[in-house]
């Protein structure tokens, strides 16, 4: 069977990438600071309340793509690859923070070396050691759950029952 493709699906994809920059942009500029009057700021802070929505763009992106996916012992270990890509580079993370941070450290916060490279190691359990690793225990719960929201989708056969769902759904992300 040949697969087709969806058009509309790199739209979201692309429109969720220019958001994350757009996200990240007004996060690094200062925005937060200013008080906001005028037209143009009213406009700015639109387009930034807007590019909130670029993370669900890619889990709807991601649930889209996946719509198929069932139970498996291959799908589900593929977790594992994310987990390990997320522990390498914390490790890497951690290292150079601990070789090369190490006296800034010490001169602003007085920690004993040993305890800021448990303090890191820890770190990479709380998903904070590269400082943006929210994401990683958000990714691998969409991964995992997956067929399971694809098999109650398929036994819900009612258009309300799916509705409910979809509701529900939407209440407790």
């Amino acid at each position: 069977m040949e697969k087709r493709e969806f058009f509309g699906i790199h739209v979201v994809k692309a429109t969720a990438i220019i958001f994350v920059f757009y996200f990240h942009f007004f996060y690094r500029t200062g925005y937060h600071d200013v008080e906001i009057f005028g037209w143009n700021l009213y406009l700015q802070t639109f387009f930034r309340w807007l590019t909130h929505i670029c993370v669900p763009l890619f889990f709807l992106a991601t649930g889209f793509l996946r719509a198929e996916t069932g139970f498996s012992k291959k799908y589900y270990c593929g977790v594992f690859r994310i987990i390990f890509v997320y522990l390498a580079i914390s490790v890497i993370t951690a290292l150079l923070h601990w070789l090369y941070v190490d006296q800034l450290v010490n001169d602003f916060f007085s920690l004993e070396k040993k305890d800021y490279l448990l303090d890191l190691c820890l770190g990479i359990f709380r998903f904070d050691t590269i400082g943006y690793g929210w994401y990683v225990p958000a990714f691998c719960a969409l991964y995992l759950g997956i067929p399971v929201l694809n098999l109650i989708w398929k036994k819900l056969a009612r258009p309300l029952f799916r509705a409910l769902f979809v509701g529900w759904v939407a209440l407790f992300m």
